[in-house]
């Protein structure tokens, strides 16, 4: 009982943030971010709840905890945290406003182009270093050599974006999106740049549809999209299908969807993390007090440069205290945002993190628009799962190829209209 009370506690406190004036419209990264926080903690908190499958991917076990004691400090840690993120996001967006409407952006064709062929160019020399560490990227893996990726998919959400505004022109650089994306799950397991595709696919859907949605439009968006999310979730497993425990019990189309149902759901392990990560400070480990945010100093070295480089936080923390199950890796740990800031300050951490959280969520809905937001939208809401440092050199490439590829449509400048007005007018009277 105590667990399923702080659960719907938890889903109480989220949908408080989602229901928050002043409309889907105007806080559009503020409800992805709830949304995505609803999957990652009170529905898997019920998963956890009530599946069979084993708990023993947790490295530590603290004396006397049980699993719904766990889940539900997980939960309310959830819920403080969901309120003071709504706390630093009405503070700026109350001030700020909703932020500008107009939206005439368009796809820059070249820019695009050239981004998404570096992308596959370097796929060969990624995947040779790759196998060169046993495909195991954390333990040795060039991270430089996929930041190509993450530009191209900034790129390729920018336009799955613009697609339903002019589908002519984005059809190319959608097709090299949706190639990249398939070989970066195939070869990598990499699932972020087809989530992304998706996203920008069902926001643009939206954003161009403002005199409203008809059947003839809602059934095109659920053949593409529904299209779109079944080829993924398809191609999902994939990899795992290499596994020949896993071949065994795929043998049909259906088995194989269901077992990419698990892959996508493997981003979804928030409960755990956060279980995980109190389990670690209780067992007495003194806070982090900011160390796994300084690793931003030096994480972007190549491994080839610097062989001893240090092992990253999550490399370290999974290998010692936490697992994802077989489906998802073996030791990297996503700590997920409230996860990081209680390592390193505790419950204060998680509170002031939070409203900091808010605080960014707030600007990206009152300064941007279109498909500037949506890149910035997805880039918040993959930080909901953590760590911050990995986030940022991921959002990082990410929102810069976006940009490249967004042709800003000129705009008027009513001030200089009236001085030639002004001027013209001048002219005539000196005239006459």
């Amino acid at each position: 009982m105590e667990a399923i009370i702080a659960i719907a506690v938890s889903v109480l406190s989220i949908a408080l943030v989602i229901l928050a004036k002043p409309g889907w419209g105007g806080t559009l990264t503020k409800n992805w971010i709830a949304a995505y926080m609803l999957v990652l903690v009170p529905v898997r908190a019920v998963v956890l709840l009530t599946s069979q499958e084993p708990l023993d991917i947790y490295r530590i076990s603290s004396p006397g905890s049980t699993l719904e004691h766990d889940v539900a400090i997980a939960a309310y840690q959830t819920t403080a945290g969901m309120l003071c993120f709504l706390l630093g996001y009405r503070l700026v967006h109350r001030r700020l406003g909703r932020g500008p409407k107009a939206d005439r952006d368009s796809l820059g064709l070249p820019a695009a182009l050239l981004i998404l062929v570096v992308s596959l160019a370097l796929m060969p020399f990624q995947l040779q270093n790759f196998n060169n560490t046993q495909g195991d990227p954390t333990v040795g893996g060039d991270f430089t050599l996929a930041l190509a990726g993450y530009a191209a998919a900034g790129a390729g959400s920018v336009a799955a974006f613009l697609f339903w505004r002019d589908w002519r022109r984005a059809a190319l650089p959608l097709a090299l999106a949706v190639t990249t994306a398939y070989l970066r799950i195939a070869l990598f397991g990499a699932k972020e740049t087809a989530l992304a595709l998706l996203a920008g696919l069902l926001i643009g859907f939206f954003a161009n549809s403002q005199g409203g949605v008809s059947l003839g439009r809602a059934l095109r968006l659920a053949f593409v999209v529904g299209v779109a999310g079944v080829a993924a979730l398809y191609v999902f497993a994939g990899p795992l299908l290499l596994n020949p425990a896993n071949s065994a019990v795929a043998e049909s189309p259906t088995d194989r969807l269901a077992l990419g149902v698990q892959v996508a759901g493997s981003r979804s392990y928030g409960a755990d993390a956060l279980i995980a990560v109190n389990r670690y400070l209780d067992d007495g480990h003194e806070l982090l007090l900011g160390a796994s945010l300084a690793e931003i100093t030096y994480s972007w070295v190549p491994r080839q440069l610097w062989p001893d480089k240090p092992f990253s936080f999550t490399q370290r923390l999974g290998a010692s205290v936490f697992a994802y199950s077989s489906q998802a890796g073996h030791v990297f740990f996503a700590p997920t945002l409230a996860g990081e800031w209680l390592l390193n300050f505790g419950t204060p951490g998680l509170l002031v993190g939070f409203v900091l959280f808010g605080f960014v969520s707030a600007l990206v809905d009152s300064r941007t628009q279109g498909a500037l937001r949506v890149l910035w939208l997805i880039s918040l809401t993959h930080a909901v799962e953590g760590g911050l440092v990995a986030q940022f050199w991921l959002a990082l490439p990410f929102i810069l190829g976006g940009v490249a590829t967004i042709r800003a449509a000129p705009t008027t400048q009513p001030h200089v209209v009236e001085s030639h007005r002004l001027r013209f007018t001048s002219q005539a009277r000196e005239e006459r």
